[in-house]
Formats: structure tokens, sequence, C-alpha cells
């Protein structure tokens, strides 16, 4: 975790880039070899579980893992890697000077989550009013706002971005004033789905971040390549970024909906994603189906 707190009046970004650039980094996270839980070069006895995550991401599923399917390879490949925008700076501005008139900030993903918490500490001053009001996308993302002591006010029923905008409480007759610190990539249906909702609406979108690629070695493509029989994603980014280096063939396990539809657009054949999008749930599925794929086999 990266040490971001700086003295109001500094860039947040160029904070952010030092910080990398000691450290040997860009963005985040840093980049490291493959792991598994027998080493990168083994029989295939088993089947090998691709981790697609930012690499920083991965190690609660790969526990899950270990200790539900310990006949598991488990094969490390962040497809993906999370870049700080200069919107970072903006938030941080926006924040001090004038957060007390915020109703409602929207988060819709972990690192949206630690950017803003971020942010937050950046701004924080003797005329500082307060945080505004929080709502969280679902169970992770509350989890990441909760480790910087951010008090989660709402979460909707299902953790998809439909649904926040759906079920955002918001007061009829009353002008609200909504803050999205976002990825540069996200859509714009959570904001559509409000203006259906609310007769005045002042919505104020921010960038802060970008997802970007991560960098694999030859090594890691041949892992990729030869040694996955099973590909788990958490975003379509990285249904992306792996079809684009690896192809759709194998059975893909999805936390969600969102990373699901992606994977089937993608043209994944055989695509798994649980019902309500969380860790625990996506474990479940991954079993389910790599014990399908161990009866079809006979492994």
């Amino acid at each position: 975790m990266f040490a971001w707190q700086v003295s109001f009046g500094s860039s947040f970004l160029s904070f952010f880039q030092r910080t990398q650039e000691r450290s040997g980094c860009k963005g985040f996270p840093c980049r490291r070899i493959v792991s598994s839980s027998t080493g990168p070069r083994f029989l295939k006895a088993s089947f090998g579980v691709a981790l697609t995550r930012e690499r920083e991401k991965n190690p609660k599923l790969a526990k899950l893992v270990r200790q539900r399917l310990p006949q598991a390879r488990i094969l490390e490949l962040p497809c993906i890697a999370h870049q700080v925008l200069a919107g970072a700076d903006e938030l941080v501005r926006l924040l001090h000077a004038d957060g007390g008139t915020i109703d409602w900030v929207l988060i819709t993903s972990p690192a949206a989550a630690e950017v803003f918490a971020q942010a937050v500490r950046a701004s924080q001053g003797p005329d500082l009013v307060r945080v505004p009001p929080v709502a969280s996308v679902g169970s992770a993302t509350s989890a990441e706002l909760q480790k910087y002591s951010i008090d989660v006010a709402f979460t909707p029923s299902r953790a998809v971005g439909a649904s926040l905008g759906d079920e955002l409480p918001l007061e009829r007759h009353r002008k609200a004033r909504i803050l999205y610190p976002s990825s540069a990539r996200a859509s714009n249906e959570i904001e559509r789905r409000l203006r259906l909702r609310a007769m005045e609406l002042e919505f104020i979108r921010i960038n802060t971040y970008d997802t970007v690629e991560a960098v694999w070695t030859l090594e890691e493509l041949e892992i990729a390549r030869k040694q996955v029989d099973i590909v788990t994603f958490a975003s379509p980014s990285a249904v992306n970024v792996w079809v684009q280096r690896v192809g759709n063939a194998l059975p893909a396990v999805c936390i969600g909906e969102t990373s699901a539809v992606a994977a089937k657009k993608a043209g994944f054949r055989h695509v798994h994603a649980p019902e309500n999008p969380g860790l625990e749930a996506w474990m479940n599925t991954l079993e389910k189906v790599f014990q399908l794929k161990r009866t079809e086999t006979g492994v």
C-alpha cells in the first residue's frame, strides 16, 4: 500500500508518480513473476486456474482456491493495472473547497475507493467541513473504504452500477449534487439512470484513474497459452486483454454479471458467474466449474 498523504496544495498525482518511480513501478500495482502453489513449472496432473486481477487483488481468491481446491494449480497472470490520472488532483481540490455541498459520492470499484480515500486524506485541513455521504456499489468496494475509516451510507441490493443508479436515495423535489470519481473507462449508465429519477441533478464525474494493460513476460505468455484450464475474470478490461493475448477457448468464471456479459461478447462459449457478485460467490462458482471439468475429463 502506498503512502499517499500529501499536504493540500501539492500535486496528488505528482506525489503518486514520485512514489512509483522510487519503487520501480508505473501505475499500481507492481509487476512480479507468475506464482503458483507449487512453482511455475509442474506436471499436467490437475487443472491450472488463472487469476487475472491486479496483482494486489489476487491473494484473497488465491487463498480460497488453496483451501477448497488444493489440487488446483494457481497461476497469477494479472491482465490489468491501474494508473492514477490528473483528475485525482481535481478531486482533492473539490473535496477541500466544496465537499460540504455534495449530497452523495458514488464509489463503484475497490480501485476508485482507494483513490478517493487518499484524496480525502490529501484534502483534509482545518476548514474541511465533512466527508460527503458515500454510496458503495458492493461489499468489496465497501471493504476498501472501511480500511481508511470511511463510512458507507448506502449499498444497493445488487453489486452493479445499474442498481446503484436505480436505488440511490434521492429527495424527489430537491436538486441533488452527485460526485462520481470513476475509472476513465466507466460507462454513463449510473448517470443515465439517476437522471430518469431526479427532477434536478448536478452530476460531477471526475476520471481519477484508468485501467491499463499489465505487461507480461514471454514466460508468462507461454504459461497462459499452455498451462491454464480455467480463467477467472473480475472486469471487462481483464477479459479484453486475455482475449487479445490468449483467446476465448477456455471456460471463463466471472465475479459477476458485468464481466460475464463482456466474456460472452468476446466469444467465450462457456461463461459462469454467480447471480450476486462477491468473492465467496465467485469461489463457489469456480469450485463447481472445476469439479465439473474434473468429472468430464476423469482427472
